[in-house]
């Protein structure tokens, strides 16, 4: 039986996000409120009339500092979308929106077992991507691409690997 958490948004009354039970429920929550546009970037603290200074991407230094451009247009981001690919053994991730990341899976040509793991990498990925941009925001701590890779094969090797009722990923 799948979950999935029901929304309620302006561009689509009809959206139902599928729920990954093999990452943290951190991870779903925080996959959901990054699609329905709630997630506290500076670009969304500037349409709640809070000033917040330049909204230039610090990782990418263009682009905006919205969750949209970190995770799917930040050159950061296509990099480590283009290694997710190759690591994962699937085609190219070329994502133009967070709903582009959120049903990524749904269009692998592969069977129902992996394309499970794959949603889970992808929001794995996404929480790291995150992540990473706060520890930079917040502790001035820039992380290299190779180091961002480190951690989402090895949370999502541990998180999947953990959750799965069989034991069989490698």
């Amino acid at each position: 039986m799948k979950k999935v958490i029901g929304i309620t948004s302006e561009s689509d009354q009809n959206f139902v996000m599928e729920w990954n039970t093999w990452v943290p429920k951190k991870v779903n929550i925080f996959m959901w409120k990054d699609e329905i546009g709630i997630i506290a970037t500076l670009k969304a603290l500037e349409r709640r009339n809070i000033n917040v200074g330049s909204l230039v991407c610090r990782i990418c230094e263009d682009g905006d500092k919205s969750s949209e451009h970190l995770l799917t247009s930040c050159y950061f981001a296509t990099v480590i979308w283009n290694l997710v690919s190759n690591w994962c053994e699937v085609r190219p991730i070329y994502p133009f929106s967070i709903r582009d990341l959120t049903d990524a899976h749904k269009y692998m040509n592969v069977d129902t077992g992996k394309r499970k793991v794959i949603q889970g990498i992808i929001y794995t990925t996404c929480w790291v991507i995150w992540k990473t941009r706060n520890n930079q925001i917040f502790n001035n701590k820039i992380e290299p691409i190779s180091k961002t890779m480190e951690s989402i094969k090895a949370l999502g090797f541990l998180w999947i690997n953990n959750r799965l009722s069989y034991k069989t990923l490698s």
